[in-house]
């Protein structure tokens, strides 16, 4: 068999070489076409993090981004990529069609100390562990059986604000002044901490500026902060990181964990000390009972049982709390129409004049006076 010649082995190169180019081109022709158009004016490093972090709000910025390039674009977070999506069809289909490929999040400071290194599901990325522990979360801590049988919980509660404002108002001193909001706002607390805890933090009618229960309360209100709404910097520049440069964000949160872990792990060693002597009966036990019989270690993901409970109570999921907190607001108000008589000071007109927010608060405070119309011996 005769050898090809030289020229002929060049010319057959340089042609499989051509088609190659010609097949990459073609190819990433195809993908441009598929991909959403990228925001221009990105910079090294931060991408387009200058164009974000103006004093107009952010969905308007994304609105006129919208409006100029399209209903779905990219853009770069430090060094990630993220799509923005304004159009109700697209946002839809990441909803249905495309669910699991955006059912995982982006690594960040919050996963690691908040969330003890990604061990409860509201941080941890999609995967083995994040369907596990959320059917847990689903079947045994929020399903509807679960939050009937703490039912007693939040109408113990209520029953118990209410006396103690009937109590409270009956007393001799002419003028007592109330501020329901922060009634309520203990009231919630309560009731969050006993569903998951068993622990009541505050007395309507003892000492309201309990040492404890406002560092507590201070603890978790600024860990539910930083959870949801703390930026760090090395999240999405990660060459930070490497210089050792920590924020006044990071520092706070490595703090808050410190005490939040202290805080979650005395409520965990309670109720294993306690054992079985005390929530013997389903109907009685709180949250960490029931994460105490169904949790165990994962060897997989290296986290133990413990770290899972803790995690888990510290989750970024405030749906629920805000769904509870809705329908207790609205019984309680139910009860003070049953329980007291309304009535302006000295008659006069409310003023219904409304402030700036989303809810479109009012631009004063409702001040009226409480008139108890029953007996506080119909509280238990």
């Amino acid at each position: 068999m005769d050898f090809l010649s030289l020229p002929t082995v060049m010319l057959v190169a340089l042609a499989l070489v051509l088609v190659y180019n010609i097949w990459r081109i073609m190819n990433k022709t195809s993908e441009k076409q598929l991909q959403a158009p990228e925001l221009p004016g990105a910079f090294p490093l931060i991408g387009h993090l200058h164009l974000l972090g103006t004093k107009t709000p952010l969905a308007r910025t994304f609105a006129s981004f919208s409006d100029k390039y399209g209903p779905i674009f990219r853009i770069r977070l430090g060094s990630y990529p993220a799509i923005v999506i304004s159009n109700k069809d697209g946002i839809k289909e990441c909803f249905t069609i495309n669910d699991k490929a955006l059912a995982s999040r982006p690594k960040s400071s919050q996963g690691v100390y908040i969330g003890y290194n990604y061990a409860g599901f509201g941080f941890a990325p999609y995967g083995s562990f994040f369907i596990k522990h959320k059917k847990l979360a689903t079947l045994e801590l929020l399903s509807s059986r679960r939050v009937e049988l703490l039912r007693y919980v939040y109408e113990s509660e209520i029953d118990t604000l209410i006396k103690d404002l009937l109590l409270y108002s009956a007393g001799n001193s002419p003028v007592k002044v109330v501020v329901i909001s922060e009634w309520l706002e203990r009231l919630s607390f309560n009731i969050i901490t006993k569903m998951i805890a068993g622990k009541r933090y505050f007395s309507f009618l003892q000492d309201v500026d309990d040492v404890e229960a406002h560092r507590v309360v201070k603890l978790i209100r600024e860990a539910l902060h930083l959870s949801g709404g703390g930026f760090v910097p090395s999240d999405v520049i990660p060459i930070i990181q490497w210089f050792g440069i920590e924020g006044k964000v990071l520092k706070s949160m490595k703090r808050i964990a410190k005490d939040l872990d202290t805080l979650l792990g005395s409520w965990v060693e309670d109720h294993r000390m306690k054992g079985n002597k005390v929530n013997s009966s389903s109907e009685k036990q709180d949250f960490i009972d029931v994460m105490l019989s169904v949790v165990e270690d994962d060897p997989d993901s290296g986290h133990t049982r413990d770290t899972i409970i803790k995690a888990q109570i510290m989750g970024r999921r405030v749906c629920p709390g805000a769904s509870l907190a809705t329908q207790v607001s609205l019984i309680t108000l139910a009860r003070f129409l049953q329980a007291f008589d309304f009535d302006s000071p000295m008659d006069e007109p409310l003023d219904m004049r409304e402030g700036l927010g989303l809810t479109l608060p009012k631009l004063t405070p409702l001040k009226i006076i409480l008139s108890p119309q029953v007996s506080c011996e119909l509280y238990p």
